[in-house]
C-alpha cells in the first residue's frame, strides 16, 4: 500500500479526525482517529446488534426472511418519505418481534421503518 499524502488527508470525511507527521526522511504518516463514536456509543451499537442476533436464535426459520422483508420495505418507503437508517430500522423491527410471539405485518413494519 502506497504513503499516505496530504491529498488523502483532505479527501477524509469530515468524521475523521486527520493529522499528518513528518518524518525524518521526509515520509508523511498519516494517524487516522475516528472522533464518531465514544466507548460508551461501542457498547450501544454492540447491544444493538445483540438484538437482531438474539432474534435470529430464537426464530431461525423467521428472523432472515424477515430481516429481508425489512430491507425491501426500507428501499421502498425511502422514496416515498423519511426513513431510519437501515441498521435502525432492523434493531426496532428485531427488538419488537421478539416481544410479541405473532408476525409483524406491513403496517407495523411500515411504522417501525418510517422517521
Amino acid at each position: 500500500m502506497p504513503p499516505l499524502t496530504a491529498t488523502d488527508a483532505a479527501a477524509a470525511p469530515a468524521s475523521i479526525s486527520v493529522s499528518i507527521f513528518s518524518g525524518t526522511k521526509r515520509r508523511y504518516k498519516m494517524m487516522v482517529r475516528s472522533t464518531a463514536h465514544s466507548p460508551g456509543s461501542h457498547k450501544a451499537q454492540v447491544s444493538k446488534l445483540r438484538q437482531i442476533m438474539v432474534l435470529a436464535e430464537e426464530r431461525p426459520a423467521q428472523a432472515h426472511k424477515l430481516l429481508l422483508r425489512v430491507e425491501e420495505m426500507h428501499r421502498e418507503l425511502s422514496r416515498e418519505t423519511r426513513v431510519k437508517s437501515l441498521f435502525a430500522a432492523m434493531v426496532d423491527v428485531a427488538r419488537v418481534q421478539r416481544s410479541t410471539r405473532r408476525r409483524l405485518n406491513a403496517t407495523e413494519l411500515r411504522a417501525l421503518i418510517a422517521k
